[in-house]
């Protein structure tokens, strides 16, 4: 994932919400949403090294991921993918996670959200700090730590917070797919310096990206209801940003 946008208790009948984009090369192979068979994991899958952007189980735990922009970083041994998938097949989170931070000079760089109702993590193998256990509120994730006032953090984290507001009484996926879709660059001014070049940079601002070769391949929308039934979207799509597939699945 490119785009993460998560509300944690800020709903009074939804206290989970994910809205999230994936983006990747179009030439990288992926299956969209499934469940997954002999495993709980519900998710799209990555076919070249077998793991997950994010995804939830059906005991209702969820986990997501996002590299960290550095053009100048090794290739590593291990697949990030793999964290989200292992996460949620874990019989024992907290051990995995402590053991993914020790050895997390095998990834390349990472951020990790993931939980449940009942506690919500942060973590990445760009400190030593181990997992951060987050409070109630709205949070956003792109390839910097979390929460690092991006253009485009700070413009979804806006939206998503006028869309709960807004919209108490009817959320619905579309509303938040509404918001994921937003192609608008950011102004140059504004933009991080990643180590890419500017024109670059300003192509990668927009919540969807709509590039040559790259680009926004998936969205997802997780809602969760306080009862701890799911609701779970997935829209992908191929280069220009053409819509292939819609996949909802309840649970």
């Amino acid at each position: 994932m490119c785009l993460i946008i998560c509300g944690y208790h800020v709903h009074e009948d939804f206290p989970l919400i994910i809205a999230a984009n994936r983006d990747e090369f179009y030439a990288r192979p992926a299956d969209s949403l499934h469940c997954w068979p002999d495993s709980p994991i519900i998710a799209g899958r990555d076919k070249a090294k077998g793991g997950t952007w994010m995804g939830v189980t059906e005991s209702g735990r969820f986990a997501a991921i996002t590299n960290v922009r550095n053009p100048y970083e090794a290739p590593s041994k291990k697949s990030r993918g793999n964290i989200v998938k292992d996460y949620l097949e874990t019989e024992k989170p907290d051990v995995f996670l402590e053991n993914c931070n020790k050895n997390g000079n095998q990834y390349g760089g990472y951020n990790f959200i993931g939980g449940n109702l009942d506690e919500l993590l942060y973590t990445t193998n760009q400190n030593n700090y181990g997992k951060y256990v987050l409070t109630s509120g709205v949070y956003g994730l792109s390839n910097a730590f979390l929460d690092t006032p991006w253009p485009k953090v700070e413009k979804a984290k806006t939206r998503f917070s006028h869309i709960l507001k807004d919209r108490a009484d009817h959320l619905t996926c579309d509303v938040f797919f509404d918001m994921l879709t937003d192609t608008k660059q950011a102004e140059v001014e504004s933009l991080p310096n990643t180590g890419v070049e500017l024109s670059l940079e300003q192509q990668l601002s927009p919540l969807f990206i709509n590039m040559k070769e790259y680009g926004t391949r998936s969205q997802t929308v997780l809602m969760v209801s306080k009862g701890g039934s799911m609701i779970m979207e997935e829209k992908t799509y191929r280069e220009q940003g053409i819509l292939d597939r819609h996949t909802r699945i309840e649970i």
